[in-house]
């Protein structure tokens, strides 16, 4: 059944929906015919990150009258029961997402293999934009400190196995949309060449651990006054 651990995955769900008693207890299949194929390839869903207002985070808070801590990701029972209804309605792509201050959660690699494991991919990436009360954008693009900070975390994600790996620069402050500083203005020719650059040393990291390029993803800035936040 399947192709593949995903085709299982999804071959599996829509056998067992078809599953069945009769009034005497006696089990079925209902016999159909299924014409199906993907029209969207990758369907991601944006969960289970630091970000408590969002998905999961909030129904379980919700539910239960639960505080988490940020960057503690959700009880694994929680999240798997998650996983599990993503898997249900075809995702097939988990996506988390970090700030460079949020330290990564020591289960993340427990949710990579569960991901994993239902036939899901796993992408990951890093906020640019600092917390709550910073409006920085952050990554100096000329502070080796800075550089390695966020490269430390790329890093990590490829140690634990991800599919691939998101560099998002959407979210630029107006004051730095023609660069970072003017040291980064004057090393780079402006902010496209400090996004080159940091795309090339991500580049690097994922030939290392044979990842292929393509699966890196890029955001860029929206050049425009009117997309840049405030």
């Amino acid at each position: 059944l399947g192709n593949g651990p995903r085709g299982t995955v999804y071959g599996a769900t829509p056998l067992f929906q078809l599953m069945g008693k009769d009034p005497s207890g006696r089990g079925f299949i209902r016999c159909v015919a299924v014409d199906d194929w993907p029209s969207v390839p990758l369907r991601a869903h944006y969960v289970l990150t630091h970000r408590l207002g969002e998905a999961i985070g909030s129904w379980e808070n919700f539910r239960t009258g639960a505080k988490t801590i940020p960057g503690e990701l959700m009880p694994k029972e929680v999240r798997n029961d998650y996983l599990d209804w993503l898997v249900r309605h075809r995702s097939n792509l988990v996506y988390y997402e970090t700030g460079h201050s949020v330290p990564l959660p020591p289960d993340l690699d427990d949710l990579v293999k569960e991901s994993h494991r239902r036939g899901m991919l796993f992408f990951a990436g890093i906020r640019y934009i600092a917390g709550s009360g910073d409006n920085r954008t952050y990554l100096c693009y000329t502070d080796e400190k800075d550089v390695q900070t966020v490269l430390d975390i790329y890093r990590k994600y490829l140690e634990l196995g991800v599919d691939g790996v998101a560099y998002l620069a959407d979210d630029i402050r107006k004051e730095h949309i023609k660069g970072h500083c003017e040291r980064c203005i004057a090393t780079f020719g402006g902010l496209a060449g400090e996004q080159i650059f940091m795309l090339r040393k991500i580049a690097e990291l994922m030939k290392e651990r044979n990842l292929p390029l393509d699966r890196l993803y890029f955001c860029p800035t929206p050049y425009s006054v009117f997309t840049p936040l405030k």
